[in-house]
């Protein structure tokens, strides 16, 4: 009886951030959506006929109880799968990744959804409450690394806009530097020296940009292979999240000093 109470596990996937929504994953994320709103009401179900046999003890709310506890986990295990076909989808649209890292979170992807799917056959096949209690154990068990890989791609979806981000800003320096070079006669030697110390300001601000997403993917690669508990994982990700809001504090600085240059130029 104490097992089947264990069963009351509840899927916290409001908790993990959700990228930005875009037209081509916008049917992934409302699938996401219903398939949450289908847990909770499962899971509504699944506490009634759980409190209703541990009242009575009879056969018939044992019965009840069993089909319900199959229900509840083949939806919980339905969300977390269209979690991972959204992330796949952003992965699919993101323009900043390459494809070999495109796909090695593919597979990681993949990997989870052909876990959740061989439960779902082993949930189907079940006939008591103890293999109940037995198959959701080995979700519970593998649920650190299911939200690993989870916390992974979500890196590389947000490492790949910014990455993105960095060549269009690489790209405006270039012209820049440009206009700078081919007007050297027709600016002052003072109006030069003083731009071209900015741009080498500019050039040491772009190496500590990118130094901070050097750090966030060796951090991201290497420190979550030892995390073994949920608790673990969070404080990982904070760090992390942490690492990004100052990469994007340098980025916005850059892009501000660049801004500078291009004025200065514009009212020469």
């Amino acid at each position: 009886m104490r097992k089947f109470l264990l069963l009351g596990l509840i899927v916290f996937l409001t908790a993990i951030p959700i990228p930005i929504v875009v037209a081509s994953s916008k049917q992934a994320y409302q699938d996401y959506l219903y398939q949450f709103d289908r847990y909770r009401q499962t899971y509504s179900d699944f506490q009634l006929a759980r409190d209703t046999y541990l009242k009575y003890h009879s056969l018939t709310s044992q019965t009840a109880a069993v089909s319900a506890t199959q229900t509840m986990m083949t939806q919980r295990n339905l969300l977390l799968r269209s979690y991972l076909l959204f992330l796949n989808e952003k992965l699919n649209e993101n323009q900043g990744l390459g494809f070999a890292t495109k796909q090695y979170y593919r597979e990681k992807l993949q990997q989870e959804i052909a876990f959740l799917d061989a439960q779902n056959q082993q949930i189907a096949e079940l006939t008591s409450i103890d293999e109940a209690t037995n198959i959701s154990k080995l979700l519970e068990t593998h649920y650190v690394a299911l939200h690993i890989t989870i916390r992974q791609t979500i890196i590389a979806l947000t490492m790949g806009k910014l990455l993105r981000l960095s060549m269009a800003f690489d790209q405006n320096l270039q012209t820049a530097q440009a206009l700078v070079s081919d007007n050297t006669t027709v600016l002052s030697p003072e109006k030069v020296g003083i731009i071209n110390r900015w741009l080498i300001q500019i050039q040491n601000t772009r190496s500590l940009y990118q130094q901070q997403l050097d750090e966030i993917t060796t951090f991201s690669t290497t420190k979550f292979t030892t995390v073994r508990a949920m608790q673990d994982l969070e404080q990982k990700s904070e760090d992390i999240d942490k690492k990004f809001t100052e990469a994007q504090g340098l980025l916005a600085q850059m892009t501000s000093y660049l801004g500078e240059v291009v004025t200065a130029l514009k009212y020469q």
